[in-house]
């Protein structure tokens, strides 16, 4: 594995979902590669950070099957990991083809509901590196609004409300209550629009 300050976060919510969620955590596929990952971010000619290689050499997404609710695959609220290769099909067609979103947007994690939740990759950009959500749903509009300071935060945010059983999983599925997971995002990510406006 690459390793980036992610590394460690990532371990920590490992054991977190073996814990908590089992059923869950035996359907995260193994990580990649970082030949693996280079030969399929070639294919839409992206470049990726080392946390990034972090990500998808930790794990490659969740295996899904058919009649399996989304609730019952979610790391975190909205949250299934993409596998990459599945990351690299939706980039293509909605940044590529659909024009959806700018092309240094890349799709991290889906709520299976039409919400995503993706990664700035413009070193120029006034949001670099961080974590943007797309839900015309939640947000009523079809633009991004940023959510996550930066993928550590998103990923410490997920651990501490487990810790704090702000997040649970009841019949397989996760539940959170709104106000506690409120309060850990808008403490741990001060700069993005969500949890500070919405």
């Amino acid at each position: 594995m690459i390793e980036s300050r992610i590394s460690p976060i990532l371990q920590r919510l490992a054991e977190v979902v073996t814990q908590v969620h089992p059923a869950l955590a035996k359907k995260l596929q193994p990580g990649l590669s970082a030949g693996e990952i280079d030969e399929l971010l070639a294919s839409a000619r992206l470049q990726f950070t080392a946390e990034l290689y972090t990500l998808f050499s930790w794990e490659d997404g969740v295996a899904t099957t058919s009649g399996v609710t989304p609730e019952t695959l979610q790391i975190f609220p909205m949250g299934i990991p993409f596998s990459l290769a599945s990351a690299v099909g939706t980039y293509k067609t909605t940044s590529l083809k659909q024009h959806l979103f700018e092309t240094n947007y890349f799709p991290l994690f889906y709520s299976g509901h039409g919400d995503m939740f993706l990664y700035d990759l413009d070193e120029s950009s006034p949001t670099y590196s961080m974590i943007s959500l797309y839900s015309p749903e939640l947000l009523g509009k079809n633009t991004l609004e940023t959510i996550y300071d930066t993928l550590a935060s998103l990923l410490d945010t997920a651990t501490t409300c487990y810790d704090k059983q702000i997040f649970r999983i009841d019949q397989d599925r996760l539940e959170f209550d709104s106000d506690g997971h409120y309060n850990v995002a808008s403490e741990l990510n001060p700069n993005s629009y969500y949890w500070q406006y919405m």
